[in-house]
């Protein structure tokens, strides 16, 4: 019979076990139980709000890691989160501003600035978007999603150039 997990420790790390294979769910009954033993467990905050994202479950995320930064956890990594959830959302602008603060606390880190180049193109802003993306590879010339993502902004940029009589139908 295993052993009954007691402390907010034990939960959280098999929390984020059961996250890493993909047992959404079971993670976060992990979580809440870490969060219903120590309610200040920013990492339970930030840990759960990742499962609700990649739920989709993107107020709930949106949430989890606004508490997690009330609570102090302020690492680019929760900035980061919730602008990918607030860009599921279609809350472009919100994406940016969290973003923003994800490469103002880690402005070498390229995907951060890759996400930014999205949401600038989800936004209509090309131009900021080609930037964001062109930096992303220089900090990383060889990620493979910045690579694609520069083709698409590109490819965009090229069609908005066109005339009408120009596109392709």
């Amino acid at each position: 019979m295993p052993r009954k997990l007691k402390t907010a420790e034990e939960y959280l790390n098999r929390g984020a076990m059961l996250s890493i294979s993909g047992s959404l769910d079971g993670a976060i009954a992990d979580f809440n139980k870490v969060i219903r033993l120590n309610p200040n467990n920013s990492p339970a905050w930030c840990q759960r709000g990742i499962v609700w994202k990649r739920k989709e479950e993107f107020d709930k995320a949106i949430a989890d890691f606004g508490e997690a930064l009330r609570l102090g956890l302020n690492h680019a990594d929760v900035w980061y989160n919730r602008g990918d959830a607030w860009k599921g959302k279609g809350e472009y602008d919100k994406a940016i501003a969290d973003y923003n603060e994800s490469i103002r606390l880690e402005p070498e880190e390229a995907i951060f600035w890759n996400k930014r180049g999205l949401a600038w193109l989800l936004m209509g802003e090309s131009d900021k978007s080609i930037n964001d993306i062109d930096e992303a590879l220089r900090l990383d010339p060889n990620h493979q999603d910045t690579i694609l993502n520069r083709s698409t902004v590109t490819s965009v940029i090229k069609d908005k150039k066109k005339s009408p009589t120009e596109k392709k139908t």
